[in-house]
């Protein structure tokens, strides 16, 4: 169904009274022919009122709208709401009953089938008519009527079809039209031979196009039917020709021709000049008895056949066909003052047209004489003239002359093709014309002309300078030349260039020249300087980058910050700053950066062995940057140990910092990392920040004995008056999309931090907008990239709205040196088939509070039937009490009907999902609760993610349909219950598996993981495991490792862990 309510119409008619119109047109049952188009996904019909509108109404694949127009005036001039046409559309949608599109859809081709092979199925029951159709054309006082078609049809006997428009409505309604008392038409009986149904398609497509130019409000023409009469544009006449090529009947004038030849080739025209007196006369006998049956002469009539002349005959033809209809001796008078310009413009016209005959009194006056043009260049006061000879013989015309040439007794016949190219090459620069000459005064169109103009007229014309045009000289190839080296006192890039030859007071303006793309710069000596040559767009753009104003580029070395350092050595790297030098330092930092892996940094002792190759250069790539002060975006792709990397670099300068390492992360990372540094850097001392501002102020009162700072995006928001107190040694945010939006309260304040350096840990820099990628270097390197609104119009709107290849790849050389992303195919050698991590999830407030009072009472009762009663006997309850526990970890609502709070966890997952998904990964979810599952869709249905599902009550059957699909790439997630899940599904789709609760015997998990990791699977399989701190779940977590090396040996899976638990353990279990 289509989700259209009386609220959506009301909220969408802002106009007038549209709503109360458009419901009085839906009542009186103005809506009229709607029909469902399924390939679009819409509806399409009329609305009958003062005139016929035409509705377009169009539905997403939620059945939500999508777009509508109207042929109304009223929609016309106000787009955006609903005209009362599109009400009363709008409510017959709305109140269709039980409509299926695939069942319409279905009925839509079914019917297309039956109707496409009707004549093959039906051949024995429809009686089959004869069609006749004849192509009328008439001549009517020196106009021509439009060519039009009649018919006939019938059986033995034809009748004439005097109403052509009713006989296409009877077909197109399946109505009986009655011919007369012995001949009605059965559209549902009758049919037509094969190659008659072309033409009484053609028909009908006349007839729609007829009814839309009717029905519009723009088009007032009146109908292409006129009783028996159906009148042809140039277009569907030349579709019926070709439909009716061996059948062809044409009535000329009052005259049939029956089976007229089309033949495709140019008319034999003639053509006959003769001198009268002192005029011209030319006739001819074929062109003026031919007759042109479309406007644009694709067919004509000639001694009763049709023919199909060349295009090139047809330019030529036409011109001189109207000309020969207009005239009232059917031939052309040339009088004494045109004859000249008709010998020489229209006779070679003429002769392209068609065969010439030339009288030899007119022959004999004829004068042929070699073409020669001269064109004079002068300059006077910056105005540039021209002064233009066309030459023949001993005759010398100026084109902007009225003089004629004393030509008494004889025609000269110029050479109007070279003369038209020559003015075509002048007019192209917009001279303008005074005493008899051309000139330009404007310095744009002197460039050009003298730059573009002057080389082509060289073919047609001979070009004469004047000494003052010679001296203007031009700079076609001007020298750069330039250094940039690494001054190690200061810390800083010295850069400088020059021109060669040209002040640097006019270096300034010569490039803001270039950045307004103008093709030159008029130097002070009055030299024009070319600025089309290579180096200009990369200088230009250097000194726009580094924001260098006139006043700087009057001193000789301008110091830069040093991360620009890789910025130009790109541009040497590929020729385009060829002509700079460098120093040693220049060349050693570039290459340190370009190739850390080949540095020689030690690896702290913590880490020695754990490290794969590909870790080990993102750890020296850390240090590089760090060393030579920059900050960097560690983008490696999720599962390959950005956290780790990040450790290493920290350990390693441990020592050295006499400040903390402030780590920002998403809440749901917290102990995350916490976990990771307690497993790789147990040695340092690490202070998570959270708890009430009471609490957290406390925290930070002192971080004189910390080495390292965890807290959350949304506490450093809270608290940034506090962090300002302190200047941090190194300043690390996971997850660095939270800061996408650089307009954010968060991304403001985490960019107030004040750190030696900075880094950045994402898998994903850019999710939507290349703004995200600049929010974040604005983060590690402030002032890098230009600032918003420049990196707006320079960067973001070319690349993202207009596809802009050089503002890609002017952007890519900025950012690359200072990204490094890997993603597991590119070390896939390295890493082993299944990636598994743990993910530490914090309780919510009041989730925590419901645990720990469930936790106290179960502890009670457990403890005291364990007393009463013994283990055995008290399997069954504990096994409910321990399995609420878990319940709540998940999420309270799976057991307190009433809960409406959050789960720490279904954040935590909603957070994960986004990374997962925005890298491209798909990922299955396992949950022992088919009610988590459920609450996850929910969530999942909120974000808008397309997902499947399985648990045990759906039958094997479908299983396999909804796995086949998943495969197929159908979904990005699809949520399993862990025993449906166990066994039998290949599901190598996906490359991410997330097992939201633990289960107590790990093989069943390894199982479930499985059904990813299968024989099939190209890709590494990260495994995800979400435990709730402090909670049952990491003592079942380590209860796994404990006796995972027993159960691979000794148990199959199952539950058997469960039975198995010690009384000791069940107290582990439950110890607040």
């Amino acid at each position: 169904m289509f989700n259209i309510t009386n609220q959506i119409i009301a909220n969408g008619c802002s106009r007038h009274n549209s709503l109360s119109l458009g419901e009085e047109y839906y009542n009186e049952g103005a809506v009229r022919d709607l029909e469902f188009i399924s390939s679009f996904n819409a509806f399409r019909g009329y609305v009958r009122g003062g005139n016929n509108y035409r509705i377009t109404i169009v539905f997403n694949e939620q059945g939500s709208l999508k777009d509508y127009i109207c042929s109304c005036p009223d929609y016309q001039n106000y787009p955006s709401h609903f005209c009362k046409h599109l009400v009363a559309g709008l409510l017959a949608i709305k109140n269709i009953k039980s409509f299926n599109p695939e069942l319409r859809n279905a009925q839509e081709v079914t019917e297309n089938l039956f109707h496409h092979f009707a004549s093959k199925t039906e051949e024995g029951f429809r009686q089959v008519l004869d069609l006749e159709v004849v192509l009328n054309y008439q001549e009517i006082d020196d106009s021509n009527e439009k060519p039009y078609l009649e018919f006939k049809i019938g059986f033995e006997k034809l009748y004439v079809v005097k109403n052509v428009k009713r006989l296409v409505e009877a077909m197109q309604t399946g109505k009986n039209l009655v011919f007369g008392k012995n001949f009605t038409f059965y559209p549902l009986q009758n049919g037509f031979k094969p190659d008659d149904n072309f033409i009484i398609e053609m028909l009908k497509d006349i007839y729609d196009i007829d009814e839309y130019k009717i029905s519009s409000y723009e088009d007032k023409k009146g109908s292409l039917f006129s009783g028996k009469k159906v009148y042809l544009s140039d277009s569907f006449l030349e579709k019926f020709i070709d439909l009716r090529e061996d059948n062809l009947i044409v009535n000329i004038n009052g005259i049939n021709y029956d089976q007229m030849p089309i033949i495709d080739a140019d008319l034999p025209i003639n053509f006959q000049i003769e001198k009268e007196q002192d005029r011209l006369r030319i006739q001819s006998d074929i062109l003026s008895n031919i007759l042109a049956l479309t406007t644009k002469g694709s067919y004509f009539f000639y001694a009763g056949k049709l023919y199909r002349p060349s295009k090139k005959q047809i330019a030529n033809i036409m011109p001189l066909y109207r000309s020969f209809k207009k005239s009232i001796s059917n031939s052309l008078l040339i009088l004494p003052e045109y004859k000249e310009k008709f010998i020489s413009e229209i006779l070679p016209e003429l002769e392209k047209a068609g065969d010439v005959d030339v009288s030899p009194n007119l022959e004999e006056e004829i004068v042929k004489i070699p073409f020669n043009s001269s064109i004079y260049l002068d300059i006077d006061e910056g105005t540039l003239w021209a002064e233009i000879k066309f030459i023949y013989g001993k005759w010398e015309i100026n084109p902007f002359s009225n003089n004629t040439i004393p030509t008494e007794g004889f025609i000269l016949v110029r050479d109007m093709e070279k003369e038209k190219r020559i003015m075509a090459l002048l007019e192209r620069t917009n001279f303008r014309v005074s005493n008899l000459k051309i000139y330009l005064d404007d310095e744009d169109k002197i460039f050009e002309f003298l730059t573009e103009i002057i080389p082509e007229l060289r073919e047609s014309a001979n070009v004469y300078y004047s000494s003052e045009v010679n001296a203007l000289k031009m700079i076609h190839k001007p020298v750069f030349t330039g250094q940039v080296s690494l001054n190690n006192n200061i810390g800083m890039l010295d850069f400088s260039f020059k021109l060669e030859g040209i002040e640097r007071e006019e270096l300034y303006d010569i490039l803001a020249a270039y950045k307004e793309k103008k093709k030159y710069y008029r130097l002070r000596d009055g030299s024009f300087m070319l600025l089309q040559e290579e180096n200009f767009g990369e200088v230009s753009d250097i000194v726009n980058l580094l924001g260098l104003k006139k006043k700087d580029l009057l001193q000789e070395v301008q110091q830069i910050p040093k991360y620009r350092a890789m910025y130009f050595d790109g541009l040497m790297e590929k020729q385009e700053l060829g002509f700079l030098n460098v120093n040693n330092s220049f060349r050693e930092l570039t290459k340190n950066i370009k190739n850390p892996e080949d540095l020689d940094f030690p690896f702290p002792k913590e880490v020695e062995g754990l490290l794969r190759d590909y870790q080990k250069k993102g750890y020296k790539w850390l240090k590089t940057l760090a060393h030579y002060g920059f900050g960097g975006i560690l983008a490696d792709d999720m599962g390959l140990g950005k956290t780790l990397q990040s450790i290493t670099y920290i350990l390693s300068e441990q020592k050295e910092n006499t400040e903390p390492v402030l780590v920002i992360v998403p809440t749901s990372l917290l102990y995350n990392w916490q976990m990771e540094l307690e497993q790789f850097a147990p040695s340092m001392k690490t202070r998570i920040i959270s708890g009430s501002r009471n609490e957290r102020r406390e925290l930070l009162d002192n971080l004189e004995e910390v080495d390292l700072v965890i807290t959350s995006y949304p506490l450093v928001q809270r608290d940034i008056e506090e962090y300002l107190n302190y200047n941090f040694s190194y300043c690390i945010i996971d997850e660095a999309q939270y800061i996408k939006n650089p307009h954010s309260q968060r991304a403001k304040a985490v960019k107030m931090i004040k750190a030696k350096n900075y880094l950045a840990l994402t898998g994903t820099p850019i999710e939507n907008s290349l703004i995200e990628l600049w929010s974040i270097f604005d983060f590690i390197m402030p002032g890098y990239l230009p600032a918003y609104t420049e990196f707006t119009r320079k960067y973001l709107n070319p690349i993202e709205k207009e596809g802009d290849a050089k503002a890609t790849n002017d952007l890519a050389k900025l950012v690359r040196p200072f990204i490094l992303r890997r993603v597991k195919e590119d070390v896939l050698k390295e890493l082993p088939a299944k990636i598994e991590n743990k993910m530490i999830s914090e309780l919510t407030l009041e989730q925590k509070k419901i645990y720990l009072a469930y936790l106290e009472k179960i502890s009670k009762e457990i403890t005291d039937d364990l007393k009463e009663k013994g283990l055995a006997k008290s399997r069954i309850k504990i096994l409910a009490g321990l399995t609420r526990l878990r319940q709540i970890c998940c999420h309270p609502g799976l057991f307190l009907d009433n809960y409406t709070g959050d789960s720490g966890k279904l954040e935590q997952l909603k957070e994960v999902l986004q990374e997962i998904i925005g890298q491209g990964h798909r990922v299955l979810i396992f949950s022992q609760f088919t009610s988590m599952l459920a609450i996850i869709s929910e969530m999942l249905d909120r974000e808008n993610y397309k997902y499947l599902y399985i648990d045990g009550s759906v039958k094997a059957m479908e299983r396999m349909v909804r796995v086949s699909a998943f495969n197929e790439g159908e979904g990005d997630i699809f949520l399993i219950s862990l025993k449906a899940g166990g066994t039998g599904l290949n599901l190598t789709g996906a490359d991410v598996v997330i097992h939201f609760d633990p289960w107590w015997n790990p093989a069943v998990e390894d199982q479930a993981s499985d059904r990813a990791h299968r024989f099939g699977q190209e890709k590494v399989v990260q495994v995800l495991k979400f435990i709730a701190k402090g909670t049952i779940e990491e003592k079942i977590y380590k209860l796994q490792l404990k006796k995972k090396e027993l159960i691979d040996k000794l148990i199959e899976p199952g539950e058997t862990m469960l039975s198995s638990l010690s009384e000791q353990e069940i107290y582990d279990l439950l110890e607040i």
